[in-house]
């Protein structure tokens, strides 16, 4: 005689088995997914630094040194949230050194940016010709007579 029960269904080890590999991936997949929106915090907060640079760099081609001032780089940078760092909402610290020759761009937190003149050169040493070709055009245009 045969049996009428039937051994169909799904046992204990494999559920455990479906239970383990979501897991798996779950550990995997979820810090991926939550570290995608600090990155992203972090390449703005960089970018910004970096405008908050060029403007010094612009301020210093017009005024011959850098500024502390937010006031001064704003006539050269108007967008005023590229002052503050997105990853701590704190504004970002601007400061000057060797007479103004020098400039650091900084921010507190776990990122930490700092961004010296010595990281620009290149851009830097663009900025110092064109103040002294603004020099020179100044001194050029003041020996000219005046008719």
């Amino acid at each position: 005689m045969r049996r009428l029960t039937s051994q169909t269904g799904v046992n204990y080890i494999q559920v455990l088995l479906v239970i383990v590999t979501a897991g798996i991936i779950g550990a995997l997949v979820v810090p991926y997914l939550l570290n995608q929106g600090v990155e992203e915090l972090q390449a703005l907060a960089t970018e910004r630094a970096e405008r908050l640079a060029l403007a010094q760099e612009e301020y210093y081609a017009t005024h011959g040194l850098f500024t502390m001032e937010r006031d001064s780089l704003l006539t050269v940078l108007p967008d005023s949230t590229c002052f503050i760092d997105p990853t701590t909402d704190a504004p970002f610290m601007i400061g000057t050194a060797n007479a103004g020759q020098d400039y650091s761009i900084s921010s507190t937190g776990q990122l930490h940016l700092l961004i010296v003149t010595e990281d620009r050169l290149d851009k830097l040493q663009e900025a110092r010709l064109a103040w002294h070709d603004y020099q020179l055009s100044l001194r050029d245009q003041s020996r000219q007579p005046r008719p």
